[in-house]
């Protein structure tokens, strides 16, 4: 039989006063001697707060999705309010947005991953296999994927990548990327375009898309795909970011309108957290499922507007009924 300190790596302690609570925490359950009770570091339901707003609104850009972070992340191609400034790279500093290098090819629709300093566009409206990469000031051309990808899902890094479904039609086409070539992986169990996802090339999840606002969900362990626990609420182009496939946050998106409900996936289960403050889909993303970043999208009208998610630690107190 388990012991709690062989799960949770803790003993319990009584304490007179609480500890910190922090991700490092999380878990910990102790007796505070001072009020006579039991206590334990759990999250909170989460929360969406307000960032700078992007220089130029737009919709269907790219993103360096898992690179990405509230305090660094990178915005990129995406039709303006006249598809104007497709082209346009800006960066964010978990402050305010700064234009950066333009891309060599403007156009919407893109995939992206990566971080500020390095990543990955690749697919988009009428150039599906076009590979672009950025170094941290400039966008260099890189090679073609095998596939067209429009709109795609990327995830990973610039030299462990991969993108999935797109069209043109729709598609569970899947490749990786090792830093110069494209491969052919196998293929999503599902076929869709303009759906969400995230995590790295050995851990990845897609979910949502069209046609029809879907609620399939599935995850890449690096060789194939698996079917997991389908979305509550079927959507197309949610804002999805998350470090692997097991913790990821999926939030708005369109399910016959436009939604701000937000889910979150644990590995097991999806459960609807705090919604985010603006309805709208098709924009950019990054981050963890603890700590991540929305922007940019069509609400229906495109949006500058950048969103912050925290999921916060918290002391709670142990209730027994």
């Amino acid at each position: 039989m388990g012991t709690y300190k062989g799960i949770q790596g803790y003993t319990v302690q009584s304490l007179a006063s609480d500890p910190g609570a922090s991700a490092d925490t999380e878990g910990q359950v102790w007796f505070n001697s001072a009020s006579n009770v039991w206590k334990v570091v759990a999250y909170d339901s989460g929360s969406w707060s307000a960032g700078g707003n992007l220089n130029t609104a737009r919709a269907q850009c790219a993103t360096g999705a898992t690179g990405s972070t509230p305090t660094a992340a990178l915005c990129f191609g995406g039709p303006g309010p006249v598809d104007t400034g497709n082209d346009i790279c800006e960066e964010y500093n978990g402050t305010a947005w700064t234009e950066v290098g333009d891309l060599n090819t403007g156009r919407p629709g893109m995939g992206g991953n990566g971080t500020t300093a390095a990543a990955l566009g690749c697919g988009g409206y009428q150039t599906q296999t076009k590979t672009e990469i950025w170094d941290g000031t400039n966008w260099s051309e890189g090679n073609a994927s095998n596939d067209n990808h429009y709109p795609p899902c990327m995830a990973g890094t610039t030299t462990a990548g991969l993108i999935y479904g797109g069209g043109p039609s729709p598609s569970g086409q899947t490749e990786e990327f090792n830093g110069t070539t494209w491969a052919e992986g196998n293929s999503m169990l599902y076929n869709a375009t303009e759906f969400g996802g995230n995590g790295s090339q050995t851990s990845a999840l897609g979910c949502g898309g069209e046609p029809g606002a879907l609620h399939t969900a599935n995850t890449y362990d690096g060789t194939s795909w698996s079917s997991i626990t389908s979305l509550t609420i079927g959507r197309t182009s949610p804002y999805v970011f998350g470090a692997n496939d097991s913790s990821v946050i999926c939030a708005s998106g369109k399910d016959g309108s436009v939604v701000n409900n937000v889910e979150s996936w644990n590995g097991t289960s999806w459960t609807e957290v705090g919604d985010n403050t603006t309805a709208r889909y098709d924009g950019g993303f990054g981050g963890t499922s603890s700590s991540g970043i929305m922007f940019a999208g069509g609400a229906p009208a495109v949006s500058d507007a950048t969103e912050i998610w925290t999921l916060g630690a918290t002391t709670q107190t142990v209730t027994t009924s």
